[in-house]
């Protein structure tokens, strides 16, 4: 139920997929944009958390480390 975050900010994301697993990471600077673009793909999940992040350095280094933390199945590489 948390706000999306808005418009230029950098946030890592986890994507939850029914049984509350992390199905995908990713990062963006468009939030909005890319949870519309994950659900026509035809990702499936449920719910979704949003890390802020500083910046895109701050972004890639949060998303590797939950990339290798979670080892999301819908992920096509494992780290950046």
């Amino acid at each position: 139920d948390a706000p999306r975050p808005i418009y230029g900010i950098s946030v890592v994301y986890v994507l939850f997929d029914e049984t509350n697993e992390p199905c995908y990471v990713g990062s963006s600077n468009n939030f909005r944009q890319r949870l519309k673009a994950h659900a026509k793909d035809g990702k499936d999940f449920t719910r979704w958390h949003a890390h802020p992040c500083r910046d895109r350095e701050h972004a890639y280094q949060v998303e590797d480390r939950l990339l290798k933390e979670h080892k999301p199945r819908l992920n096509r590489k494992a780290s950046r």
